[in-house]
C-alpha cells in the first residue's frame, strides 16, 4: 500500500509541475519559466524535498534557463541532497554553482549550504573556510543592496538569514553560547524576515529549542521558549511545513523528558491541537517523538528521521521499555548507512545504546557503546582541527617546495652568470677583500646590537622590578611617618600627667582639687591607653607582611664596601682589617650591610687608638650558618654589660656616666640588630638557628657576631619543600580521582562513587582554602539541575586541572550507569559533555581560517613579485653593483653605528635609573624596617607604665604614692621621650609630592573599594583639589596615612588649608592641586 501511495503522491507532483509548466510557457519566456520554478522549488523546502528536487530539476532541463537561474536551482537540488544526507551529490552540486555563475548571492547560499553539511559531519576547518567565503559575499552584496530586484533582495534575505542561523546552531553546539546568541540577534535584526514564512519559522524555532535567551528567570526563559515553539507548530501547521512540524514535535517531547512538570501555554487547547488530548501521563512524550518521527518519513529527511529514533528510545527508556528502546536505536542506524556520516548524531545514539543495554543488566554491549560514545566525541572534537591544519600546511609545503626547485633552476642559471661579473670585478679591482671585511663587520654590527637589545629587554624588566618594590617601601614609610605622628600626639599628653602628677607630690592642696587632678589623670591614662591600643593593633595589622628581600648572596661584595670606609678609622689612628671571603647567605643584602655597618660603626667608636678593627666570616653550626664577626681591641664591657647590650637602655650606661654623652648613642643600633634576627626566625624554618651575640672581656676588647643561613645549599632545600608542599594540596584528590577510575575497572561502582564523593569535597576545601566561595563549589548531584560549579570554573578562569575534572565526571556517570543510578548519571553526563565541548572549543578557527585566505593571496602575490624580482636582479646587480654596493655597506655600517651608540646611550640611562632607585630602595627597606624595630620597642618598653600610673592613683597611702607616682611618670617620660625621639630620628624625611599623591589615591581607592583611576577630584578650589569619598570598610590606619600624606603635603607647599574631614561614612580630602 505505502509504494501504491507513494507512486500515487510522484504522478500528483507531476502533474501539478506538467500543468504549472505549461502555463508559465504560455505566458512568459524561458526566463521567467525558471524563475517561477525556482520559487516553487525554494517554497516546497520544509513542504516537501521531492517537490524541491522535481521543480529545481526542470529549471536545469529549460534549453535557456540563465546561469543565474541555474544556479539557484542547484542549489534547491543540493538542499534536498542534504536532507538526503548525500553529502557528496550535495558537495558537488554547490561547487557546480561556483563554476555556473558570478552571482554573489547564489554563492553565499552555496556557502551557507556547505557550512550546513560540515556542522552535519563535524568539519570544523572546513566549515570556518566556507563561513569566511560566506561572509565576503555577503560583504560584496551589501555594497550593490540598493540595485538588487525584488527576487534577488528575496534571495539575499535567506541567505543572510541562513547563514546566521547556521552560525547560530553550529556555535551553539560546539560549546560557543555567546557566538549562538550574538548570530541569532543578527536574524533577529533583518529587516523583512517574517516575510520569508518558512525563515522566520526556523527563527522561532531556534528560540524555542533552548539555549538562545538569557535574561529573565529560569521560568520565564522555559515560558517564551515553549511560547515560540507553539507558534512555530501553528504557523508550520497553517503553511503545510512539515518539517518544522515534526521539529516542533520532537522538541517538545524532549523538552518534556527533561522537565516533566512542564505547562504548556493554553495546554488544554495546545494538546488538541497537536491530536494528543487523549494521551495522559508518561506516554506524552513517546506519542509525540512518535509523530515527529512519522513526518520526518513523509518529508523525507533522513538525519532527521535517525534523531527521531533517538528521541523515541529515551522516551522508551523513560518508561522503562528497555527492548523498545534498543529496537528504535537498532532502526536509527541501520535504516541508511549515511547516518555515520554526522559523528555528533552517531555519538548521541551509542550514548542512548549504552544506557539501554546498561538497564537492561547487559554490561559489556554497555560498555562498548559508551566507549563508542567518547571516541566519536574524541575524534570530532575542535582541537582536533590542529591536524587538519597541519594536512593543509603540509599541502602548501608541497607546493611551495616544487616552486622552490624550479625557482633554484632559475637561480643556478643566474648563478653562472653573477660568477662571471664577480670573475671580471676581482679580474678589475681588488675591492673584493675590503668588501669581505666589511660584511664581517656588518654581521658583528649586527651581532653587537642583538646582544644590546637583549641587554635592554632585561634591565627594562630590573628597573620595572626595582621600581614596583621602591612603590612598596615607599607606601610603608608613609604608613610609618602617620605611626610617628600618632606616637608623637601621645607626648604631650605625658606631660599634662607629669604635671599634674608633680603637683600632687610637691604642693599641699585641698582634697577637692586633689581629686580633680586624680580624675584628670585617670582621664589622661584611658586615652594614651586607647592610642597604645590602636597603635598595638596597626602594628598586630601589618605583622606577616614580610617586607624581607630574601635572597642568596656572597658576603664579599659587603667586605669590600667595608673596606672602602677604611678612612675613617685611619684618622681615628684605628687599622681596619677585613678578610676576603668566599662564603655565600641567605638572608636580605640591605639587612645584612646595615648590622655589618653598625657592628663597625660601634667598634670604630670604642676602639683603643693605635688599636683595630677585624671583619671576618666563619662556618659554624656543622657547616649550616655563617658566623660574621667584627671585633676591637677596645676597652671591652662587663659582664653585666654584656648581658644587657642587646636591650633597651633609657639611661646610659656605667662606663658613659660622668663623661660627656653628647656624641654617645644608647644602642639603638645593637637593639636594630636584634629585631632584624628576631624577624628573620619568624619568616621560615630555614632562619632558626639565627642569632647574634656578643663576647668581651673588660680592658682588652669585645667581639660582636651575627650567624646567617649558608646560601646555596640551603636554597635547594627550601626550593624543595616548597615544591612538596605546593603539590601536597593536589595530591589528596588527584589519588581520590585514580580510586574511582580503578574501582570501574574491577566492577566495585558503589566504591567508586563513595570515592568520587570524597574526591569533590576534597576539591571543595581546597578551592575555599584558596579564597572560593562555599555557595560557588562542586556538587556530586543536583537534582535542580541547576547550572554547575564546573562551567562557572572554567567560564571564569579558575586555575585547575579541568582535564582531571572531566575524567572524574565521567567515571561518576560510568558507574551511575552500572547502578542504574540514572539522575547521578544525566547530571554527570550532562555536565561532562558539556565542559568537554566548551574545553576544546577552538575560538582560533575562524580567525585561522581567514587568515589562511589572507596567506593564499598574499603567497599569490609574492609569487608575482618573485619573478619580477628575478628578471630585475641582472640589469640591478649590473647597474648598481660596481657603483654603489661599497658606499651603501659603508652608510649601513655608518647606521648600524649610530643604532649602536643609541642603545648604548639607552642601556647607560637605564642602568643609572635603576641603579638610583635601587639605591632609594635600599635605604627605604633598612629605614623602614629600623622604624618597625623602633616601633616595636615603644610597643614592648612602654605599654606597662599608663597601667602601672593608674594602680598607684588607687594606692590607700596618699603621700607615699603620690611622691611613687611622680617618679614613676618622671620615669615614663623619659623612656618615652628617648624612644620617640629615636623613632623620629629615622622619619624626617619627606617623600616628593608626586609620590605621596600616587599613595594617597591608592588609599583612597582602598577605603572606598574602587580603582585607583577612578578616584577623581570632586573638585577645585584655587591652589586646592577637595576629593569626596564613601568609605566602604571603615579603616582608622589608612585614614590616618591619608590625614598623614595630606599633611606633609600642606608643610611641602605651605597650604595650610590641607586636611582631611570625616562625617559618618563621609571621607573629605583637601590636598594642593600639583
Amino acid at each position: 500500500m505505502s509504494f501504491i501511495s507513494n507512486i500515487t503522491g510522484r504522478l500528483s507532483i507531476i502533474i501539478t509541475m506538467m500543468g504549472s509548466l505549461l502555463s508559465f510557457y504560455s505566458c512568459s519566456d524561458n526566463d521567467q519559466v525558471a524563475l517561477r520554478l525556482n520559487r516553487i522549488a525554494y517554497s516546497q523546502h520544509y513542504r516537501s524535498l521531492e517537490k524541491t528536487k522535481l521543480y529545481a530539476d526542470s529549471v536545469l532541463t529549460l534549453p535557456a534557463a540563465s546561469a543565474d537561474q541555474r544556479a539557484e536551482a542547484l542549489n534547491n537540488l543540493a538542499f534536498h541532497h542534504i536532507g538526503k544526507m548525500q553529502y557528496a551529490v550535495a558537495d558537488s552540486l554547490l561547487r557546480k554553482v561556483h563554476q555556473t555563475t558570478d552571482n554573489s548571492i547564489e554563492l553565499l547560499i552555496a556557502s551557507v549550504q556547505q557550512m550546513r553539511i560540515c556542522q552535519r559531519c563535524s568539519a570544523n576547518k572546513d566549515y570556518y573556510q566556507y563561513r569566511q567565503n560566506a561572509l565576503q559575499h555577503l560583504k560584496r552584496i551589501k555594497t550593490e543592496q540598493p540595485a538588487l530586484s525584488e527576487h534577488e533582495q528575496e534571495r539575499l534575505l535567506y541567505g543572510e538569514s541562513e547563514l546566521y542561523l547556521v552560525s547560530s546552531v553550529y556555535d551553539y553546539y560546539v560549546g560557543n553560547t555567546d557566538a549562538a546568541v550574538a548570530s541569532h540577534l543578527k536574524v533577529d535584526s533583518l529587516v523583512g524576515l517574517r516575510r520569508d514564512t518558512a525563515q522566520y519559522v526556523a527563527f522561532l524555532y531556534n528560540i524555542g529549542s533552548g539555549g538562545i535567551l538569557r535574561h529573565g528567570t529560569k521560568e520565564n526563559i522555559a515560558h517564551q521558549e515553549l511560547e515560540c515553539l507553539m507558534l512555530c507548530y501553528i504557523i508550520s501547521r497553517e503553511n503545510g511545513y512539515i518539517y518544522w512540524c515534526a521539529n516542533v514535535l520532537q522538541a517538545l517531547s524532549e523538552q518534556m523528558m527533561d522537565n516533566p512538570n512542564m505547562e504548556m501555554p493554553d495546554e488544554r487547547l495546545a494538546r488538541r491541537y497537536m491530536g494528543i488530548d487523549s494521551i495522559q501521563g508518561s506516554f506524552v512524550p513517546g506519542t509525540l517523538a512518535d509523530k515527529a518521527l512519522r513526518l520526518f518519513k513523509d518529508y523525507g529527511d533522513v538525519y532527521q528521521q535517525a534523531a527521531a529514533w533517538r528521541t523515541l528510545s529515551r522516551c522508551y527508556i523513560r518508561i522503562g521499555d528497555y527492548p523498545g528502546a534498543v529496537y528504535s536505536l537498532q532502526q536509527a542506524v541501520k535504516g541508511d548507512s549515511a547516518i555515520a556520516q554526522a559523528p555528533a548524531l552517531m555519538a548521541s545514539i551509542h550514548e542512548q545504546f549504552s544506557i539501554a543495554f546498561s538497564a537492561m543488566d547487559m554490561k559489556p554491549e554497555s560498555d562498548r557503546h559508551r566507549n563508542t560514545y567518547l571516541d566519536l566525541y574524541e575524534n570530532t572534537r575542535q582541537d582536533k582541527q590542529l591536524e587538519a591544519r597541519a594536512e593543509q600546511l603540509g599541502s602548501q609545503v608541497q607546493w611551495l617546495n616544487i616552486l622552490i626547485y624550479i625557482i633554484i633552476c632559475v637561480v643556478a642559471a643566474l648563478l653562472f652568470l653573477l660568477l662571471y661579473l664577480v670573475m671580471r670585478r676581482i679580474r678589475m679591482t681588488r675591492a673584493g677583500k675590503p668588501l669581505a671585511k666589511m660584511s664581517s663587520m656588518q654581521e658583528e654590527s649586527r651581532l653587537g646590537i642583538a646582544d644590546l637589545e637583549e641587554k635592554l629587554e632585561e634591565c627594562e624588566e630590573q628597573c620595572a622590578m626595582t621600581e614596583h618594590e621602591l612603590s612598596v617601601l615607599q607606601e610603608t614609610y608613609a604608613e610609618h611617618r602617620a605611626k610617628m605622628h600618632l606616637i608623637n600626639s601621645m607626648t604631650p599628653l605625658i606631660d599634662r600627667m607629669l604635671h599634674e602628677t608633680s603637683s600632687l607630690c610637691g604642693k599641699a592642696e585641698s582634697e577637692e582639687v586633689r581629686e580633680g587632678r586624680r580624675q584628670y589623670i585617670v582621664e589622661l591614662v584611658e586615652q594614651i591607653n586607647s592610642r597604645n591600643d590602636f597603635l598595638t593593633t596597626w602594628i598586630k595589622l601589618r605583622q606577616g607582611e614580610l617586607s624581607l628581600h630574601i635572597e642568596s648572596f656572597p658576603l664579599q661584595p659587603l667586605f669590600d664596601i667595608i673596606r672602602k670606609n677604611a678612612a675613617s678609622y685611619t684618622h681615628r689612628g684605628i687599622r681596619l682589617e677585613v678578610e676576603d671571603t668566599a662564603e655565600t647567605v641567605k638572608a636580605d643584602r640591605s639587612l645584612t650591610l646595615f648590622m655589618l655597618n653598625t657592628l663597625c660603626d660601634n667598634a670604630r667608636k670604642f676602639a683603643a687608638r693605635d688599636g683595630y678593627v677585624k671583619v671576618y666570616a666563619r662556618r659554624e653550626g656543622n657547616g649550616s650558618m655563617v658566623e660574621i664577626s667584627v671585633e676591637d681591641n677596645g676597652c671591652g664591657m662587663t659582664e653585666r654589660q654584656t648581658e644587657r647590650i642587646f636591650d633597651v637602655k633609657p639611661i646610659a650606661d656605667e662606663v658613659t656616666r660622668g663623661m660627656n654623652t653628647a656624641g654617645m648613642s644608647h644602642g639603638f643600633g645593637l637593639i636594630n640588630c636584634k629585631g632584624i634576627i628576631e624577624k628573620y626566625k619568624k619568616t621560615n624554618a630555614l632562619f632558626a638557628d639565627c642569632m647574634t651575640g656578643v663576647e668581651s672581656e673588660e680592658g682588652r676588647g669585645s667581639r660582636f657576631f651575627f650567624r646567617l643561613p649558608v646560601g646555596v645549599k640551603r636554597l635547594s632545600m627550601a626550593v624543595m619543600a616548597f615544591a612538596l608542599s605546593f603539590s601536597a594540596g593536589a595530591q589528596d584528590y588527584v589519588s581520590l580521582a585514580d580510586s574511582v577510575y580503578e574501582c570501574n575497572v574491577k566492577g566495585r561502582y558503589s566504591e567508586a562513587l563513595g570515592f568520587a564523593k570524597r574526591c569533590i569535597e576534597e576539591i571543595n576545601e581546597d578551592y575555599v582554602a584558596g579564597g572560593g566561595q562555599r555557595n560557588d563549589t562542586l556538587m556530586f548531584f543536583d537534582r535542580e539541575m541547576a547550572s554547575s560549579a564546573d562551567m562557572r570554573w572554567l567560564n571564569d578562569s579558575v586555575p585547575f586541572d579541568y582535564q582531571l575534572l572531566m575524567s572524574l565526571r565521567n567515571e561518576i556517570a560510568v558507574s551511575a550507569l552500572a547502578l542504574h543510578e540514572w539522575d547521578i548519571y544525566a547530571y554527570n553526563n550532562i555536565i561532562y559533555t558539556q565542559m568537554y565541548k566548551e574545553y576544546y572549543a577552538d575560538t582560533t578557527l575562524a580567525d585561522y581560517c581567514r587568515r589562511m585566505q589572507v596567506t593564499e593571496t598574499n603567497r599569490n602575490v609574492a609569487i608575482v613579485l618573485l619573478v619580477l624580482l628575478l628578471f630585475l636582479f641582472l640589469p640591478v646587480y649590473y647597474f648598481a653593483y660596481y657603483k654603489y654596493v661599497i658606499k651603501d655597506v659603508r652608510s649601513a655600517m655608518d647606521a648600524m653605528r649610530r643604532e649602536r651608540r643609541k642603545r648604548e646611550k639607552q642601556l647607560a640611562e637605564l642602568r643609572e635609573r635603576n641603579d638610583r632607585m635601587a639605591f632609594e630602595r635600599d635605604r627605604l627597606h633598612v629605614l623602614d624596617n629600623v622604624m618597625a624595630n623602633s616601633f616595636s620597642a615603644i610597643k614592648h618598653e612602654t605599654m606597662y607604665y599608663p597601667s602601672r600610673i593608674r594602680q598607684l592613683l588607687l594606692d590607700a597611702d596618699a603621700d607615699r604614692s603620690y611622691c611613687e607616682l611622680d617618679e614613676v611618670t618622671r620615669y615614663y617620660r623619659a623612656v618615652y621621650g628617648i624612644l620617640a625621639q629615636q623613632a623620629m630620628a629615622n622619619s624626617r624625611q619627606k617623600l616628593p609630592p608626586a609620590i605621596l599623591m600616587d599613595i594617597l589615591l591608592r588609599n583612597l581607592a582602598r577605603l572606598s573599594g574602587q580603582r585607583k583611576a577612578d578616584i577623581l577630584p570632586d573638585e577645585s578650589d584655587g591652589q586646592y583639589i577637595i576629593y569626596r569619598i564613601d568609605i566602604t570598610r571603615h579603616d582608622e590606619a589608612r585614614i590616618r596615612i591619608c590625614t598623614q600624606i595630606v599633611r606633609d603635603l600642606g608643610e611641602m607647599f605651605t597650604l595650610h588649608r590641607c586636611g582631611t574631614t570625616l562625617e559618618g561614612s563621609a571621607f573629605q580630602v583637601v590636598a594642593p592641586k600639583m
